[in-house]
C-alpha cells in the first residue's frame, strides 16, 4: 500500500497504540523487503499445507504473477497469516518486557533517589 504511514498514524491514535512503534512497524516492509517476506510466507504456506511449490523460478512482472496467481494465493494467504499472528505475539512480548525493564529501571533509579 503507497504511503502506509498514513493509515497506520490515523488507526494508531484511533485504537490509542503507540503511534512511533506503529510507524517504525510500517518501515518493515517496504519495496525491498516485501519480495523475500512474500517468498517466505508462500513457502510457509505451501508446508502447511502440504502442496509442493508450482514454480521453480519466479519473475518479478506483473504478467507472471497474474498467470500464477490462481495457484499461489492459497499458500501465500495462509503463510502471511500465520506470520502476522507470529509476529504480532512476540512484537507484544517483546514490547512488554522492554517496557517492564525500563518501567523497573525507572522506579529504582526513582527510589536511590528519595534516600
Amino acid at each position: 500500500m503507497p504511503f502506509q504511514m498514513i493509515p497506520a498514524a490515523v488507526c494508531s491514535i484511533f485504537f490509542r497504540v503507540n503511534f512511533p512503534l506503529s510507524l517504525i512497524g510500517v518501515w518493515i516492509s517496504n519495496p525491498i523487503t516485501m519480495p523475500p517476506m512474500m517468498y517466505f510466507a508462500y513457502l510457509l504456506g505451501n508446508n502447511l499445507l502440504n502442496l509442493n511449490p508450482q514454480y521453480e523460478s519466479f519473475e518479478l512482472s506483473g504478467e507472471w504473477i497474474q498467470m500464477a496467481w490462481a495457484n499461489i494465493w492459497e499458500p501465500l494467504i495462509v503463510g502471511c497469516l500465520l506470520l502476522g499472528v507470529i509476529s504480532s505475539v512476540l512484537g507484544y512480548i517483546l514490547m512488554y518486557i522492554i517496557w517492564n525493564i525500563f518501567v523497573y529501571n525507572k522506579m529504582k533509579k526513582r527510589k536511590d533517589s528519595l534516600k
